[in-house]
């Protein structure tokens, strides 16, 4: 479905999407329009709504687990707007193999 999706968007259709599989929401969707109590709270690119996490947790809504996990990092050095599976790869895998003062803390 998500292949689908990529392909409308791509060749200019707009799609709606209802979910509340915010790891579904990361990995297509650029823009995000955060309905609570029948009324919009936030409404932006994906990555930004994801940092909110007052405006997310008001509305019932956690981030990916992803997301989650960069912000438990983050003592680490591990930035935390990820929103990814693969961008947290990429992200972690990058510190570790350049040691970035903190691989002890990651490795």
């Amino acid at each position: 479905m998500a292949e689908l999706i990529r392909d409308l968007n791509e060749s200019g259709s707009t799609v709606i999407v209802i979910t509340h599989d915010m790891r579904f929401v990361a990995e297509i969707a650029k823009r995000i329009v955060l309905v609570a109590g029948g009324k919009i709270v936030a409404d932006g690119p994906t990555r930004e709504i994801f940092e909110e996490t007052d405006t997310l947790a008001k509305a019932e809504i956690r981030p990916p687990q992803i997301t989650q996990l960069a912000h438990a990092l983050a003592d680490c050095g591990v930035r935390q707007n990820l929103i990814t599976v693969r961008e947290a790869a990429d992200t972690i895998g990058a510190m570790i193999a350049k040691g970035n003062g903190r691989s002890s803390k990651l490795a």
